[in-house]
């Protein structure tokens, strides 16, 4: 077994001054995707100060969730860092500061009216994200930063004839903040979802033996014999599951499925069970990939997370397996709260931080002020309007790689290429070992090789 023999270390500070967060403890949290996936957090001490044990080798994300009370003093989470555990890492800042820009508009319900009580969530690539409620005109103003573009989406529960219903944004629109300092007039229009949520389940057993349930759609719990914190007197609860869409935290990393539940447990009496179970309690999700696909989730990383009132975020179950093959995730949790299937969101390293074309409302095309026009089908794989179907990778250095499928491997780099330019769009070609330029002319690709004994144009 690999042990955690490598760490991150290092402090949270303040963006305005530099000293370290001592008023507040946040937590700390290191990510490893990849075959030896990993993940530890950790609370800040009282000097600010973190130490993360990791397993040593690959690239990590590191990112700091703040507490309720520096939200509402109008701070922001930490951006998302990124760094090489090649060697222990130490005397890393995680940064926090405050908001100093604004987004400014209105939500608008299906009958084209103003929507009060509407949660409006912003959220941008670095891992940084906000949210607010509308007010009873239907408008809002969402605290960010600027420097960043914000994907900005909406919805809503609404008590309609007894019946409770979600609305929701059909996509998410883009504002782009990296050259202003704020956005107004943004109108976010709610539809109707395309999924429909699952009865409920309300169901009495008896917590000394084993028991197990299964939802309408799928959805199986399994909570074993004396792991419920009750008296051992007490020999019939009530497990009360309710799936629910609302207020489920959106953000680069963490994007829910269409619903999750809200697990509670009641003894005889009706009251709340507190604490957690003695044993893990298990739970088995059937997860519709075409409609984590939509919704822009990364299949591949999906994951069973459960959502923590004391964080304000998504936090991972205990354990989680997600078998693709049959389309399952299966997770353990010790305590009843809202759980769901989340993945990061599914785009292209390309097109972090990346305005898409019409602020979204096309779907994925995006506008690289040096790439060019492209449209990103996730996984990795991008539509260039020029260069045709490419596999794109960042690496270390903030560049990319790009797989074309008769050339190989292309290096680009927004020093060395400029779509259009008639004299900066070169590509380095690994399979070559030199440097192609780029042209587009009559709707064809052409790369001018240098590898040629006779460096000439080639079209492949």
């Amino acid at each position: 077994m690999i042990t955690a023999s490598a760490s991150i270390s290092g402090k949270v500070i303040y963006e305005s001054n530099g000293s370290a967060v001592v008023e507040s403890s946040l937590y700390v949290w290191a990510f490893r995707e990849g075959t030896n996936e990993y993940w530890d957090e950790v609370e800040t001490d009282e000097n600010g100060s973190f130490l993360i044990p990791v397993l040593p080798g690959g690239f990590y994300e590191v990112g700091a969730l703040i507490p309720k009370d520096l939200r509402d003093e109008g701070y922001l989470d930490a951006a998302v860092l990124r760094v090489d555990l090649s060697s222990n890492v130490t005397d890393l800042n995680l940064t926090i500061s405050r908001a100093n820009a604004y987004i400014l508009g209105n939500v608008l319900g299906i009958d084209g009216n103003s929507v009060a009580d509407a949660t409006v969530y912003a959220w941008a690539d670095d891992g940084r994200e906000n949210h607010v409620t509308t007010d009873e005109n239907g408008d809002f103003n969402v605290s960010v930063s600027s420097g960043s573009v914000w994907h900005v989406g909406a919805e809503v529960e609404i008590d309609e004839n007894d019946t409770i219903n979600f609305y929701f944004t059909d996509y998410e629109t883009d504002v782009d903040l990296r050259t202003a300092n704020s956005k107004s007039g943004l109108e976010l229009q709610l539809k109707a979802p395309t999924f429909e949520l699952p009865e409920g389940v309300s169901v009495t057993f008896d917590p000394a033996k084993d028991f197990v349930t299964k939802l309408p759609d799928g959805s199986e719990i399994t909570i074993l014999g004396g792991s419920a914190n009750f008296a051992s007197d007490v020999t019939e609860v009530r497990l009360v599951i309710t799936p629910t869409a609302k207020g489920l935290s959106k953000s680069a990393d963490e994007k829910p499925a269409d619903y999750g539940y809200s697990l509670e447990l009641f003894d005889n009496k009706g009251k709340k069970m507190e604490g957690n179970f003695k044993k893990d309690v298990i739970i088995s999700i059937p997860v519709d990939i075409n409609a984590s696909l939509a919704k822009g989730m990364d299949v591949n990383n999906i994951e069973g997370m459960y959502y923590s009132t004391t964080k304000d975020a998504w936090d991972k179950a205990k354990t989680s397996t997600w078998d693709k093959d049959s389309n399952t995730l299966t997770l353990t949790i010790d305590h009843f709260t809202t759980v769901a299937a989340v993945a990061p969101v599914d785009i292209s390293d390309i097109s972090s931080g990346i305005s898409k074309i019409d602020d979204g409302k096309i779907g994925d095309w995006y506008s690289s002020d040096w790439f060019g026009d492209y449209h990103d089908a996730s996984s990795g794989w991008i539509y260039h309007t020029q260069l045709g179907w490419l596999y794109t990778k960042k690496d270390t250095e903030g560049n990319f790689w790009l797989y074309e499928e008769n050339l190989g491997w292309l290096w680009a780099s927004s020093s060395h290429f400029e779509i259009n330019s008639s004299t900066k769009s070169h590509l380095y070609s690994s399979s070559k070992v030199n440097w192609l330029f780029f042209s587009y002319a009559n709707g064809k690709k052409y790369f001018f090789d240098y590898s040629l004994d006779t460096p000439d144009w080639i079209t492949p």
